[in-house]
């Protein structure tokens, strides 16, 4: 209020008057808080963080912290989201089917393993020497492997290797990402490759390991916006090179959660050692993909 300096001290008094008794500003509404959001992964699905930061990207009220933890060190119950390969632990308290990975032997093109059948594979891996006249090269195969007690050496051991041990002059790989370096680097290479990290640079060798589910797991059912991204999760697709192909993107939120439902019952069912539950309830779980 623009008073003239000469004005009535009536007037100025009611200049003060109404503006001390003027209804104060209103503040600024708070700006939403982002909800933190603990996700561990491991090494082995480092393929799959594309597909999760374009989630989170389309889910801005949740503010990520990513920690990546050997597959060995993964706490399920300790984090908001853990991505698994492979069986559910017993302390998953939900579980989201994303796909089903196997175990691939790998070698590059320019090997001479392509020759080798599942028997000889294994031979390879026992510590054989290679079947006579399967290698033209006069440098030997290199045989990779994974460290002692690595999930994927162990399944890779109990399924091909009938619980024999992996010969000891086999190379160790950390992960799946150094193993694949391996493979493209040296001709003569062989090693153990999950389908996530196949390339085009790479062959397979015949070895029918079974599949092994890959899962997002939480310590409870997830809700809110957390949900939200376990939905956006099994909507995604990948492939070629596993088994992991998600559901495409034409799926609704409600059918999704249903799904969730749907796997979380199954899950405890298909923990079973009895075999032909285990079967009946992964064809039941492969309808819901």
């Amino acid at each position: 209020m623009n008073i003239p300096a000469k004005a009535p001290p009536l007037l100025w008094l009611c200049a003060i008057l109404l503006t001390a008794c003027a209804a104060p500003a209103a503040p600024p509404p708070d700006a939403p808080q982002a909800h933190p959001l603990h996700i561990q992964y491991p090494p082995e699905l480092r393929p799959l963080l594309p597909e999760l930061r374009t989630c989170l990207q389309n889910l801005p009220m949740l503010s990520p912290q990513m920690e990546e933890r050997a597959l060995t060190r993964l706490e399920p119950d300790a984090a908001d989201l853990t991505l698994w390969w492979g069986e559910a632990p017993a302390q998953a308290g939900f579980a989201l089917l994303l796909g089903y990975d196997s175990l691939q032997v790998a070698a590059s093109p320019r090997s001479d393993a392509d020759a080798l059948d599942t028997l000889q594979v294994a031979a390879l891996y026992r510590g054989a020497a290679p079947p006579e006249g399967e290698s033209t090269s006069d440098a030997p195969f290199q045989v990779w492997t994974y460290p002692p007690g690595h999930p994927f050496r162990l399944q890779f051991e109990a399924g091909l290797l009938d619980g024999a041990p992996t010969t000891t002059l086999a190379r160790l790989a950390p992960h799946p990402q150094a193993m694949r370096a391996a493979l493209e680097a040296s001709p003569q290479a062989v090693g153990i490759l999950p389908g996530l990290w196949l390339s085009d640079s790479l062959h397979t060798l015949p070895t029918d390991l079974p599949p092994q589910p890959v899962l997002a797991l939480a310590p409870q059912e997830p809700q809110g916006a957390a949900r939200n991204l376990f939905a956006c999760l099994s909507r995604l697709k990948r492939c070629p090179h596993s088994y992991l192909c998600f559901t495409k993107a034409n799926i609704s939120t409600n059918q999704t959660i249903h799904r969730f439902f749907v796997f979380h019952i199954a899950l405890r069912i298909s923990n079973s050692r009895n075999l032909t539950r285990r079967f009946f309830i992964r064809k039941l779980l492969l309808k819901f993909r």
